[in-house]
């Protein structure tokens, strides 16, 4: 092969590679895309960073918490901290593989079902999107370069209407209780694949672990929930199965407990 042919396959291999890692991003937001669009939560998960969404989640809405409760007395303090354990549970139930599956399982909003978009390079590393909700401020998603061609979703510029918290009792039992429905959602999701609920030896550790291969032959390969629910007081939520069903348990600051059963009322 002569030198000119030489140089000439390295220009086209060169353009190549640089369309490739150009449209990369594009196409991670086509997958995405697709995935919601028939409901595949495994083709999304891939696409999302779930520990730094988290982190970047929470960051916004003790954030917004903060600018809103500007002063420091004692009870504004406790209610921030509370606050930040609100927040930190329920974004580890639902911004999370099983999370998103369950969400998936309920139905989308149209806005979901057909992705409309516009994206753009911050820098090489960082792919910005614009996306447009019909009836809604548009949201921005950020996806970070992890790879020489792998992009994942970061960061969601949260809505200022969903950012604000400002926790008080009857916040706290909504928040226990939305923590309680999506312990329940996994073990929905859990029964629906293995046909039976954990045992109450089991627990909610049957939802992130297989507790028993060789019973559980049809186990979710992500599992079913990433840690120990909480209610909004921080405390474990204590996982009741006996002869009349399953249920959940709250033991509240205040030491009165309220039920899985409570919620539904």
């Amino acid at each position: 092969m002569n030198s000119k042919k030489i140089i000439t396959l390295g220009v086209i291999t060169t353009l190549g590679l640089g369309g490739w890692f150009y449209t990369a991003p594009v196409r991670t937001m086509g997958e995405i895309r697709d995935g919601f669009k028939n409901s595949n939560a495994d083709l999304i998960s891939s696409h999302i960073d779930y520990g730094s969404l988290r982190t970047d989640m929470k960051e916004q809405v003790l954030l917004s918490s903060s600018m809103e409760n500007s002063d420091n007395s004692s009870a504004t303090l406790f209610g921030k901290a509370i606050g930040s354990s609100m927040v930190e549970n329920a974004l580890n139930t639902y911004v999370t593989p099983s999370g998103l599956k369950m969400t998936l399982r309920k139905g989308l909003p149209n806005t979901f079902k057909d992705l409309k978009y516009d994206g753009s390079f911050l820098n090489l590393d960082t792919y910005q999107v614009l996306l447009h909700r019909e009836y809604d401020e548009d949201m921005k998603l950020t996806l970070s370069r992890t790879g020489i061609f792998e992009w994942k979703i970061t960061h969601i510029e949260m809505p200022s209407s969903v950012a604000r918290t400002s926790p008080n009792n009857d916040v706290m039992v909504e928040l226990t209780c939305t923590n309680m429905k999506g312990a329940f959602n996994a073990l929905e999701m859990f029964k629906l694949d293995n046909g039976v609920y954990p045992t109450e030896d089991e627990g909610f550790n049957a939802l992130m672990s297989n507790p028993n291969p060789n019973k559980y032959t049809n186990y979710s390969s992500d599992g079913y929930l990433s840690y120990q629910p909480k209610d909004a007081w921080g405390n474990n939520i204590i996982y009741v199965h006996d002869k009349d069903g399953v249920d959940m348990i709250s033991n509240s600051s205040d030491g009165k407990s309220m039920s899985f059963v409570d919620c539904k009322k």
